[in-house]
């Protein structure tokens, strides 16, 4: 469609994401009135309410929210045409999103991400790091153009990774616990710890939930609880938690991908880095 530019679909795309006028001027460089401007003149040209009032804030509408999908598939294809006019210039440069659950980040690929980061010093990386549900959100939302998460990922393509294991660890006493700490209930490894606790007899009743593992290891340590976790976490440190039982259960890491999106040469890269790690 005629008169829509690609400067007025990045305002609408940043208020999906939750990004104020304020922070969307700073970001494209241009004034809060002119944000205001671009999105009447989009609202009038489609004949639809794309933006309203939230208290001090602003959010999109039901109509906003499916034109923002649209938003991200076309910012998505320009970004690779930008990539690689950039790439024939001046080396490899541009912007990649990665989504990453905490184990990713925190020890199992933040050499990966270290080394891709001092390799591509023109690219502008960012890393989110949350739950595997709210990664693949964001993914499906084109906030990202890849998660790192824990398997399984429906209704995405994945590439796996790798697969770890996770054993039951306590404070040394030997003798079952009053409280444990665990993944927060509904998420994948959390899913995966409850079948594994079931199958060795154990029924934890009173739980504390972190999806930070090194987070769960500290609140262990204080509380004297139970926990489930990979041995780099729990063993690391002048405090290593005791093993009480091995192989409670295992859990793979995949990389999730838009079904049908082809990865821009700049997420091939990454992939690449990662999937040698």
């Amino acid at each position: 469609m005629s008169g829509i530019s690609l400067q007025q679909l990045r305002y609408v795309f940043a208020i999906g994401g939750g990004s104020t006028f304020s922070e969307i001027a700073t970001d494209v460089d241009v004034t809060q009135s002119a944000i205001s401007q671009g999105i009447s003149r989009l609202e009038q040209l489609l004949g639809a309410k794309l933006v309203e009032p939230f208290g001090r804030r602003r959010r999109l509408t039901a109509a906003g929210e499916r034109f923002a999908l649209y938003a991200g598939r076309v910012l998505e294809e320009s970004e690779k045409m930008l990539e690689a006019i950039g790439e024939h210039r001046e080396g490899r440069s541009g912007r990649l999103r990665v989504g990453m659950v905490d184990a990713a980040a925190l020890y199992l690929f933040d050499r990966s991400i270290a080394k891709f980061h001092a390799g591509n010093p023109n690219v502008e990386m960012s890393v989110v790091v949350d739950s595997s549900a709210a990664l693949l959100e964001r993914l499906a939302r084109f906030r990202d153009e890849i998660a790192v998460v824990v398997s399984p990922a429906p209704g995405f393509d994945t590439i796996d990774l790798r697969s770890e294991t996770l054993h039951l660890y306590g404070p040394g006493t030997g003798v079952e616990p009053a409280s444990w700490v665990l993944y927060p209930s509904g998420s994948h490894t959390r899913e995966l710890i409850d079948d594994g606790l079931r199958t060795a007899g154990f029924r934890p009743r009173s739980i504390i939930e972190s999806d930070n593992p090194a987070i769960q290891r500290q609140l262990a340590l204080l509380t004297g609880s139970w926990t489930v976790l990979p041995p780099e976490v729990a063993e690391a440190g002048d405090e290593p938690l005791a093993l009480v039982r091995e192989g409670v259960t295992r859990r793979t890491f995949v990389i999730a991908l838009r079904t049908g999106s082809e990865p821009s040469r700049l997420t091939a890269a990454f992939i690449d880095t990662i999937t040698k790690a």
